[in-house]
């Protein structure tokens, strides 16, 4: 009689174990699924406060005229894959958690030309008024 209640003991013990392993891995799967999405919507964030930086700069400096310059630190996220400057747009393509491509376009109310570099990190970006336009440079 002892040695089935120590079994039936044993069998209740592994069974809790077994609840307890199984609660914590879904824990953490549901974690990792959310952090994940999370890091996607700061990626957007970022990638949104550095396109209305550069906008808002380069209308400052246009409509302060000729020879103005502004020079502005952006910081440019992992996983842009490019950027184009066209007329009064910023068009940024980039890769999402899942890589799937995705493109999101900025516009001005001024003309905008020049090159921004796609590197991920803080970088230095000069912004110089011109008669009818803003040039964008990296310094």
């Amino acid at each position: 009689m002892k040695k089935r209640m120590r079994a039936q003991a044993s069998i209740e013990y592994m069974i809790l174990i077994g609840f307890v392993t199984f609660g914590i891995i879904s824990i953490v799967v549901i974690a990792l699924f959310y952090s994940a999405v999370v890091r996607d919507e700061i990626k957007n964030n970022q990638i949104s406060v550095f396109a209305n930086k550069i906008i808002t700069e380069s209308e400052r400096v246009f409509y302060a005229g000729s020879p103005s310059k502004r020079t502005v630190l952006v910081y440019i996220p992992e996983g842009v894959q490019a950027i184009e400057i066209n007329d009064k747009s910023l068009i940024i393509n980039y890769t999402d958690r899942t890589g799937a491509t995705s493109v999101k376009e900025f516009t001005s109310n001024v003309n905008i030309t020049g090159s921004v570099p796609t590197s991920p990190g803080l970088k230095r970006l000069t912004i110089t008024a011109q008669d009818d336009r803003t040039q964008i440079s990296s310094s």
